[in-house]
């Protein structure tokens, strides 16, 4: 009998030693969150026991039963029957005795095994994505009769939950601590003062993080012809503060580290404010079916390691002066081992990242960094600064505070596989960076190369 291929079949013939009918039967998915009655969410790369439990028999005139799974998406679960010591092949009697049945129904295998055991089916999720999973028996009769009972449930695949992944967040805070500890050693009270005294160069940096971004963002995504859900999730990464990462790519790219971390307090603060009005009025015509919520709590929490260690390394320096000279020679190189190391590690972590993606969403993932980075960097030469300031607000501006995002997306649309996005951003994010960085080192190398002629 031919089947769909686009349907995952796993058939097994079962020859009851005492003869059987399943009228009725329960599915039992083990470790697994229940959403409703028959809709489940297993994290990506687990695996599940699927089990079929009998309910109900009817011993009269049966031959044999046949068990069949089908998916919807052979991408998305991997299924296998686990076997038991209590089954083994009997091919030839079903074909001696029971000729009609093993023509109508071929099988590779066919099982002896008692109808009261529960089968059991392992499944491994493979993809981020929802999958229905329908269980279909077929009872066999020696008058040709064939009774089918059915049954369906949703399997939603979600984002990992791997011991790796906690390992890596827990990792990716703690360098984000140190370093922020180790910038605020090298910074400079009176320069940050300053700032604020003549706010000039924040109010261009605040034009281009919440004047130039967001905007970017909905062109980039018009560009690439998104569809809506796409589209609003590049408009809620535009819609973000400056990452403290930027503080650290502006001493790697010897930018003004005192501009960068006072742009970063500020931006961050803004963000209370400036978010919610974008999604109440530009953001609406993404979010008229769709309520964002606010992750106030992950937007305290990003302004509290925004300040706290940067005031832990300013009171180191304040008491120990002769760390801040130690720190100010090797801080650059420091910077750059720990970014590299945390580049590889998200790479290994998140390879996943590079499976669920379009070409789309990698060219606009490419293109909103580089437009953010060349049209802060034309603002603010027209503003008429210098080149180091243009640098360092080009920089905040460009590298965005995607965990806010990420958090956006998982409360707001929790169902939802999009949450990739902001991930994938800023790996290409970081991608550019170090081919910014390497490609100026070249120039540098060349230049100087040509002086000592």
């Amino acid at each position: 009998m031919g089947f769909d291929r686009r349907m995952l079949h796993i058939r097994i013939f079962v020859l009851l030693i005492l003869g059987g009918c399943v009228t009725n039967f329960e599915i039992i998915l083990s470790e697994t969150k229940q959403l409703t009655n028959r809709s489940f969410e297993i994290p990506l790369y687990e695996k599940r026991n699927l089990t079929i439990r009998f309910l109900e028999f009817d011993r009269r005139d049966v031959i044999g039963v046949k068990y069949e799974i089908q998916t919807t998406n052979l991408n998305i679960v991997r299924i296998r029957q686990q076997k038991t010591n209590r089954r083994r092949e009997y091919d030839w009697f079903i074909y001696k005795s029971h000729r009609r049945l093993f023509n109508l129904y071929p099988s590779p295998k066919v099982f002896y095994a008692k109808i009261k055991e529960n089968q059991t089916w392992t499944i491994e999720t493979q993809s981020m994505d929802l999958t229905t999973l329908t269980v279909r028996l077929d009872v066999f009769y020696k008058d040709q009769r064939r009774s089918t009972s059915k049954k369906s449930i949703d399997i939603r695949v979600t984002y990992p939950q791997r011991t790796i992944d906690w390992i890596f967040s827990i990792f990716v805070l703690s360098m984000v601590v140190l370093t922020s500890i180790l910038t605020g050693i090298i910074l400079d009270l009176e320069s940050i003062i300053q700032c604020f005294v003549r706010p000039r160069l924040i109010l261009i940096g605040l034009v281009a993080q919440y004047g130039l971004v967001p905007l970017l963002a909905l062109t980039t995504a018009k560009f690439v012809q998104y569809s809506s859900l796409n589209g609003l999730v590049f408009f809620i990464i535009g819609c973000c503060p400056g990452s403290v990462f930027s503080n650290h790519w502006n001493v790697i790219f010897d930018g003004d580290i005192n501009l960068s971390v006072t742009m970063s307090f500020v931006s961050t603060c803004i963000s209370f404010l400036m978010i919610p009005v974008y999604f109440r009025t530009i953001g609406r015509i993404y979010t008229e079916d769709v309520h964002l919520q606010i992750p106030y709590y992950g937007l305290a929490f990003s302004l509290a390691i925004t300040v706290i260690p940067y005031a832990i390394g300013i009171l180191i320096s304040y008491f120990f002066r002769q760390t801040k000279v130690l720190i100010e020679e090797t801080i650059r190189s420091i910077f750059i081992s720990v970014l590299f190391i945390l580049f590889l590690f998200a790479l290994t972590v998140n390879w996943y990242v590079f499976q669920m993606i379009d070409f789309s969403t990698m060219i606009a993932s490419i293109l909103l960094p580089l437009l953010a980075f060349i049209f802060t960097g034309l603002l603010a030469s027209i503003s008429q600064i210098h080149w180091q300031e243009m640098k360092t607000i080009s920089i905040d501006a460009g590298i965005q505070n995607t965990a806010i995002a990420f958090l956006i997306i998982i409360s707001s649309l929790p169902r939802s596989k999009v949450f990739v996005i902001p991930m994938l951003f800023t790996l290409l994010t970081t991608i550019l960076l170090w081919m910014f960085l390497l490609v100026r080192n070249r120039i540098r190398n060349y230049l100087n190369s040509k002086m000592y002629e």
